[in-house]
């Protein structure tokens, strides 16, 4: 079974896509559904909430022993009546919020994300009531809050969505940036990453399209600026890309995170590592 991600790092990514590509879904975490770690649902695997970045394992056993306790949470405020944990707090509320936790409560990430100052103030006011053995003069007869009113706000885009899997499970779970460019990278002609990396032909001139994930940029012992970019596509790992100052200076406003590019170039194995080394670069748009 897997664990958390704490410790994991990059691996769980990688059993990820291998569970995907043995035909084997991940569903997402659930609030009603996850478990601590990682466990079998029918033919498919649910995300445990121990896996979400910034939840730690006393809140996410403290929600489980809840649900077994007394039942399934019937909707967000009943989550937030019965769920009084010191570490259910504004960072793990809003990795839970972020991640769809509590999307089978019909509550929209980006509606609860800006309402996420008023979600709080009412979760205190909960735990001060409780404390006081008040809960019924604030829920009335059934313990469940009328108090919590969420002011609109937009929907949640899927970019969005993606983007936030990405920064709190460690790869895009519901869906991918690229998918809806598929089509034009295979026109591109461009190889998968994990392909690329068992080249070790370094004159070669090898295409690769994907996404920007990390850059880092430094100055070369010359001061001139060059940048490392962390490419990803549907590949378990990444590919670091290198882009020194004369293709930088032609190439500038490609480099952004989570931006799709096409980029060629040529490998290079120093220090036995598969790298990179950028001659050309474009921005993939749908």
């Amino acid at each position: 079974m897997v664990q958390g991600c704490n410790g994991l790092g990059d691996s769980l990514a990688f059993l990820v896509s291998e569970s995907r590509q043995a035909g084997i879904e991940i569903l997402p975490p659930d609030i009603n559904k996850s478990s601590v770690n990682f466990t079998p649902e029918g033919e498919q695997i649910r995300f445990g909430l121990l896996a979400v970045k910034n939840v730690g394992e006393q809140i996410a056993r403290t929600i489980i022993d809840e649900r077994l306790r007394r039942g399934p949470f019937n909707d967000f405020t009943d989550f937030l009546s019965r769920v009084q944990h010191k570490d259910l707090n504004k960072k793990s509320l809003e990795s839970l919020i972020k991640t769809g936790c509590f999307d089978s409560l019909a509550i929209d990430r980006r509606q609860a994300l800006e309402n996420l100052e008023e979600i709080l103030r009412f979760s205190s006011l909960v735990k001060k009531q409780n404390g006081n053995g008040m809960n019924h003069s604030l829920f009335g007869p059934t313990g469940h809050g009328a108090n919590l009113k969420l002011k609109p706000a937009p929907k949640t885009t899927e970019q969005e969505k993606l983007a936030w899997e990405k920064e709190l499970l460690g790869f895009y779970l519901s869906g991918h940036p690229l998918t809806n460019l598929e089509e034009k990278i295979k026109k591109s002609q461009a190889q998968p990453i994990k392909d690329v990396k068992t080249i070790k032909n370094e004159k070669l001139i090898v295409r690769i399209a994907g996404l920007v994930s990390k850059i880092q940029k430094i100055f070369t012992k010359k001061g001139e600026p060059m940048i490392f970019a962390q490419i990803e596509d549907f590949s378990p790992e990444p590919i670091e890309v290198e882009v020194f100052n004369n293709t930088l200076t032609k190439t500038m406003n490609v480099w952004q995170e989570n931006k799709a590019v096409l980029i060629q170039g040529r490998m290079s194995w120093r220090n036995s590592e598969p790298k990179l080394i950028c001659d050309q670069a474009v921005e993939l748009t749908a």
